[in-house]
This record gives structure tokens, sequence and C-alpha cells, in this order.
């Protein structure tokens, strides 16, 4: 029994632990300069401003952060569920 209990204070001190992180991970890239459309162009060699805005209209990266943020809007967790064959069929532009 006390093995239990102790395992239930971990389990519980853990919880806030990890809430922390993931907040702190998420500042982290949203203050971070630069966005994964910069770090593709940078890949692909350059590229225009219009195909820059069509990139990150397309990743909804072009959205605020409430509406933008993929837990609130839900597409982080559809695209958890997605199956990868699912993923691979999307057009990318």
């Amino acid at each position: 029994m006390r093995i239990l209990s102790l395992a239930g204070r971990r389990l519980a001190a853990s919880i806030p632990t990890l809430i922390l992180i993931l907040i702190g991970v998420f500042l982290l890239l949203q203050f971070a300069p630069g966005d994964t459309v910069d770090a593709m162009m940078a890949q692909m060699g350059g590229g225009d401003a219009a195909t820059a805005r069509e990139l990150r209209h397309f990743y909804g990266l072009d959205l605020s952060i409430p509406c933008g943020s993929p837990i609130i809007s839900g597409t982080w967790c559809g695209s958890i569920s997605a199956s990868p064959r699912s993923m691979a069929s999307r057009s990318r532009p």
C-alpha cells in the first residue's frame, strides 16, 4: 500500500512538471526568430515572397496564436490521429 501511495504522489508531481515543460517549449518556439517557412526557404536556396506567403497559409502560420494554435484549433490532434498513408496523400504546394 505504501508503494501505491508513493507512486501516486510521484505521478501527481509529474503532471505540473509536464505542463511547465510544454509551456516552455511552446514559448521558445513562438519567440524564436523566423519560422518554419524561413528554414524551408533557406534549404531550398531562397525564394520569393509569394511562395513564402503560400507556404505560411498552407501550414497555418499566418493565423494568430489563439486561432492558429494547433492545440486550440484541434489540427494537432487531427494530425496525430491521421494515418501515415492519409498524411502522405495530402497535396503539398
